[in-house]
């Protein structure tokens, strides 16, 4: 409170809510990505069968008359007025609590299924184990190609540490870096490692004491252009013309722009 003032407290930008206008778009965009991030590299087939096990469990669940909600039922009453009343910006890591919850009903209903109309409960026991484990193996098996063949690309520099080397070789005394708040944690975090000080990006709209600003924008999001990002998060004192700013490079999904001080 002291050092960082109440509204890093009281008026944190992470946790706002998101204005009434723009939610219920923002909202539609993020399940999308959501949906998009459980998708990567997943078989269509699994997908499916993770939504047709959820089908069974809710409607099997639903003819059983039983006086209690299905399980899905009571998470979306317990969820949809907390979107409605704190507005949140529910980026794709929110919902991992989710995915667990619906591969768990999936499952759920894909063996009540089997033990109604296929006699799965002759099954029990020790053939069960040896199904269970020949699909663990099996899946092991499969993966290895995928870990040799994509497992590599790891080891290649991501967008982020590309941008922050290509600013750590070209940053001068007095110049400051200004980021789209989203994007910042990875690139300051590989200047630091170039080396670079934290007083070229920390706190940098109470300085007034720059020759330059390296701009750093996603110009494919929503709010990362670069009027948006010199406006958010760059120097507050005497700011920097958008039209007056050069653009250097392009590094996927970044634009980074050189803006001179006035």
């Amino acid at each position: 409170m002291l050092i960082s003032g109440a509204p890093a407290l009281f008026a944190n930008p992470f946790v706002l809510p998101i204005p009434r206008a723009d939610f219920l778009p923002l909202l539609a965009q993020r399940l999308q990505e959501t949906w998009a991030e459980w998708q990567f590299d997943v078989p269509s087939i699994v997908s499916a069968l993770m939504v047709v096990g959820v089908a069974f469990e809710t409607i099997l669940k639903i003819n059983r008359r039983q006086t209690r909600l299905p399980f899905l039922f009571a998470v979306l009453v317990w969820m949809l007025p907390v979107l409605m009343i704190q507005r949140p910006n529910v980026w794709r890591k929110i919902w991992v609590w989710l995915l667990a919850l619906i591969l768990v009903l999936a499952s759920i209903g894909w063996m009540t299924l089997l033990e109604r109309f296929g006699g799965w409960r002759r099954w029990r026991g020790k053939a069960v184990d040896r199904i269970v484990t020949a699909v663990l193996i099996c899946l092991a098996v499969i993966s290895l190609p995928y870990a040799v063949r994509k497992g590599a690309r790891l080891a290649i520099p991501w967008s982020s540490e590309l941008t922050a080397n290509y600013l750590a070789e070209r940053l001068a005394p007095g110049e400051i870096v200004a980021i789209d708040p989203w994007h910042a944690p990875p690139i300051w975090y590989y200047l630091l490692r170039a080396g670079q000080p934290d007083t070229i990006f920390n706190q940098i709209h109470l300085r007034q004491d720059y020759t330059g600003v390296y701009v750093i924008t996603a110009p494919d999001e929503a709010d990362s252009d670069l009027a948006s990002v010199l406006r958010r998060a760059g120097p507050q004192s005497d700011p920097s013309d958008p039209q007056q700013c050069v653009l250097e490079n392009e590094i996927v999904p970044y634009h980074i722009y050189y803006c001179a001080a006035h």
